[in-house]
């Protein structure tokens, strides 16, 4: 309105201006006349540019155009995270597998140049509920403008908290890899977290395929599982069967289960296995740090058994380089971090930008097999 002002009172000084002129009150060529177009001129540039820079923000996109033909460094997100470098986001991680430190690796990769603070509340023991039920409540005392959340589990303990979070203080919450109970969520009216992870049903038919690719035949197959009550595990334990029996009907599959997801107890597992059964054409386990762990007791044998793995960890890659190992599911750990870092700008920073991602309530991330050919090898 300021300018509507100074435009007006200059078009009426302007209008004054030609009347005296008219009446040859004064000279048409003489300073006033001269200073009065050069001041209206001024004026009316001074409220273009003014009214276009706070219609298009000007300042935003002329200038950082302009900048980047001088500076090649320039960030093109800049106007996206102009207010990141005040927004706080914690992670509420399990760390003890492969799979939660490449996870861990990755958001700190994804969130390195936004500005955005993100801090880790790590959970040491696998199925410590309680452990994570407390990391859950020291990140809601710090009111963090949002939470990324890796469930130990689905229990009711930490739903309530998820649900606390997102109805009392407004912190949006993000999780991945395993899912919660969303019935929990709509029994109380609350719309359930997004949820990022890997498709575990199309992982084990993926893990099955190259396992009736490479075995060809009729066989005994062996799962080395994560623990009985692991929804991930489960999910993969049972694609791989259905697969396995599709395509190569009459074999024989067989599972067992470990406690945690230790390297050890994949050994120790494996050993059980050897000595009960002669004849064993195909191994999958359900991480791949037990594959590595039934390795461990198989070469003990001097024996060559194809084993196949889950997750395609760096540390896996290098065993199926060298042939110890058939191959894996990888689940595009950067990805998923990638999506989590997008999501987490479309709640508390891009909010006057359309929503993609965040108006998917399960975002899954398509598996890829992983051999030596992908390896190049």
């Amino acid at each position: 309105m300021e300018y509507l002002s100074i435009l007006g009172l200059s078009v009426l000084w302007l209008l004054f201006i030609g009347k005296s002129v008219k009446r040859k009150e004064i000279k048409s060529s003489g300073i006033i006349v001269r200073a009065t177009i050069c001041a209206i001129f001024i004026t009316l540039g001074y409220v273009v540019f003014f009214t276009l820079s706070n219609r298009f923000n000007l300042f935003s996109y002329v200038f950082p155009l302009f900048y980047s033909f001088v500076d090649s460094t320039y960030v093109e997100n800049i106007k996206e995270h102009k207010n990141s470098a005040s927004k706080s986001v914690i992670a509420v991680m399990r760390s003890n597998t492969s799979f939660a430190k490449s996870m861990h690796d990755f958001l700190e990769l994804a969130f390195e140049e936004s500005g955005i603070d993100l801090k880790f509340m790590d959970v040491e023991e696998e199925e410590n509920v309680d452990s994570q039920v407390g990391k859950l409540k020291e990140a809601l005392k710090e009111k963090p403008d949002a939470i990324i959340l890796m469930p130990i589990s689905s229990n009711n303990q930490i739903i309530e908290i998820v649900i606390k979070a997102i109805t009392e203080y407004k912190i949006p919450v993000i999780t991945i890899d395993r899912k919660l109970n969303t019935e929990e969520f709509y029994n109380k009216s609350v719309i359930p977290p997004i949820h990022i992870r890997s498709d575990f049903w199309q992982g084990g038919c993926i893990a099955a395929e190259m396992m009736a690719n490479d075995v060809g035949k009729v066989g005994k197959f062996f799962i080395i599982s994560g623990p009985k009550d692991s929804e991930e595990a489960n999910e993969r334990k049972r694609a791989f069967m259905e697969e396995i029996i599709d395509r190569l009907p009459g074999s024989g599959i067989y599972c067992e289960y470990t406690r945690k997801w230790g390297k050890n107890e994949a050994t120790a597992i494996m050993r059980r296995i050897l000595k009960k059964h002669s004849i064993i054409d195909g191994v999958f386990c359900a991480n791949d740090t037990l594959a590595i762990g039934a390795l461990k007791a198989i070469e003990k044998q001097n024996l060559t058994i194809p084993i196949i793995g889950y997750d395609g960890i760096d540390e896996i890659k290098e065993k199926i380089k060298d042939g110890k190992i058939l191959g894996s599911v990888d689940v595009k750990v950067k990805l998923q971090a990638e999506r989590v870092f997008q999501v987490i700008c479309e709640l508390i920073i891009d909010q006057e930008k359309p929503k993609v991602l965040m108006n998917l309530k399960d975002i899954p991330i398509t598996p890829e097999p992983l051999d030596r050919t992908k390896l190049g090898v």
